[in-house]
């Protein structure tokens, strides 16, 4: 049975890869199966997520852009009165840093009191246990707060930090990460 599609047109992706995963799972790919079903799977279209970034506050805005210059982030543009953004890492994930009033007005609702509460924790790739310590001695340098001393985790190495505002991180070196 022949289906007709043009294997050459760049939008047959999803098409391609469903023949590819019965390939795998058959072995082989068959000619018996339900074209329909194919067809149906095949126009469906795939919902895409380009990029992901994370919002948190600033309770000063001078001090978080002091903090995150002096671990050495660039700043995503020039700051308002209302944000800040800074790049982390080599895919160039950002996190905004908005002023509490702008940020509880996005939120529809009140903040969490990140000195006592815990909201989530980013977690920083290092290369080598050794870069992890000398992150730790650069936090430890420009005031941030530590709250894990380095440690084995697994067969990791990491340190617990947080920032002016409370906001918690860790670097972390894992092998063959």
């Amino acid at each position: 049975m022949k289906l007709g599609f043009d294997f050459a047109q760049p939008d047959n992706l999803l098409f391609k890869t469903v023949l590819l995963v019965i390939e795998k799972r058959t072995k082989k790919v068959r000619n018996n199966f339900n074209s329909l079903t194919l067809i149906s799977i095949y126009k469906t279209k795939v919902m895409k997520i380009r990029m992901i970034w994370g919002n948190l506050v600033s309770h000063d805005l001078q001090k978080t852009i002091q903090f995150y210059t002096d671990l050495g982030f660039k700043q995503n543009g020039k700051e308002t009165d209302e944000l800040v953004s800074f790049i982390f890492a080599e895919n160039h994930f950002i996190i905004n840093f908005f002023i509490a009033e702008r940020f509880e007005t996005a939120l529809k609702g009140k903040l969490a009191n990140t000195k006592n509460e815990n909201e989530t924790i980013f977690s920083l790739s290092a290369d080598s246990r050794e870069e992890v310590d000398q992150w730790y001695k650069k936090v430890k340098e420009i005031g941030g707060t530590i709250f894990s001393e380095p440690e084995n985790f697994q067969q990791g190495y990491t340190f617990g930090f947080a920032d002016p505002d409370g906001h918690k991180y860790n670097f972390l070196y894992w092998p063959g990460m």
